[in-house]
């Protein structure tokens, strides 16, 4: 439950799934009777506001009829969307240590407009007289301590100490370029002609087919795949930008394999989880990259996959890593 501002009006906000909608009529269920009822307590007749969490719609609705199991309650009104007028803006004061990532990171997560680091009477944290006037030209979300152990500790003499700092930097951008919805990196990083192959996980598959779209059952899931071009990646990231407040991912285990031909191009295996305001799941993500220009990357495949597959590297024994998972042997 949240409390919704309109105008000079407060109203409860209540969260329900498309399902409960039906004409002009909203069935809240579960523990929210409870709070409208015994702490709110809310009578027939009043006004809450109730939100379709699958659409992002809001209604203001008057309670119809109070049940033990159920609130029946009528729709008077769709309410516009005022949360893209809404700028909040965070005086964040000097925090010891490296928990100003943590800060930012989180800020990011739930919409801040600007975070401006503030030095306050009782920081313990000082500011230089001469940097004072400075500002934070850049910020980069940080691999785990885990992420950077897998990269700079496997492969110990496969490739130089600079190549892994060059593969690390790269993950961290890659991951802070989706937390500030950087779509201009993301489009540098592409190859024009990269394999983009993307998936998630879905309900039931549509009656019709469309191209490029295959659907495949995983470990009781409905998965659907889509080959795409970068163009047409491109728009479909632009518009996961703009309908979700916060988009972040972590990396939880990594493994980096020079591949055999290409100079400095690697394969990188991630386990990731994904979290967005309107979705999140877990998998494998398999990234292509040339790093012969280490300033310049470039992305030549990206792939995704929830679960380890067993049609996929199925010659390998299931002990071994790459089993199941889209990997450099592929390419």
């Amino acid at each position: 439950m949240e409390l919704s501002l309109l105008g000079d009006e407060k109203m409860p906000r209540f969260f329900v799934k498309n399902s409960q909608i039906n004409d002009n009529k909203i069935i809240i269920c579960g523990e929210d009777i409870k709070h409208i009822k015994n702490v709110l307590r809310k009578q027939i007749g009043d006004d809450i506001e109730i939100c379709d969490q699958d659409t992002e719609t809001s209604y203001k609705c008057e309670i119809e009829k109070i049940d033990e199991q159920s609130i029946t309650t009528q729709i008077i009104s769709v309410l516009d969307d005022v949360s893209e007028n809404i700028k909040v803006d965070i005086f964040q004061g000097l925090p010891k240590s490296d928990k100003m990532e943590l800060i930012i990171q989180k800020s990011v997560e739930l919409g801040a407009n600007a975070i401006i680091p503030t030095c306050m009477k009782r920081c313990v944290v000082k500011i230089d007289k001469k940097d004072e006037n400075k500002k934070i030209e850049c910020v980069a979300f940080g691999l785990g301590s885990q992420a950077k152990t897998d990269i700079f500790n496997k492969g110990v003499g496969a490739w130089s100490d600079y190549a892994k700092m060059v593969i690390a930097t790269f993950l961290e951008n890659y991951k802070t370029a989706f937390a500030l919805k950087r779509l201009d990196y993301l489009e540098s990083v592409f190859d024009d002609n990269a394999t983009i192959i993307t998936g998630h996980i879905i309900k039931k598959a549509p009656k019709v087919a469309i191209e490029g779209e295959s659907f495949i059952n995983s470990n009781n899931k409905l998965i659907k795949y889509t080959r795409q071009t970068k163009s047409e990646y491109m728009r479909k990231l632009k518009m996961c930008f703009q309908s979700n407040q916060f988009i972040n991912i972590r990396f939880a285990d990594n493994d980096v394999v020079k591949m055999g031909a290409g100079g400095e191009t690697y394969g990188i295996q991630i386990k990731q989880d994904y979290y967005s305001t309107n979705y999140g799941d877990h998998g494998y993500l398999f990234l292509m990259v040339d790093f012969n220009d280490p300033d310049n990357p470039s992305i030549k495949v990206r792939t995704w996959q929830p679960d380890r597959n067993p049609n996929i590297n199925s010659n390998l024994p299931r002990s071994n890593r790459d089993w199941g998972i889209i990997g450099p042997g592929n390419f």
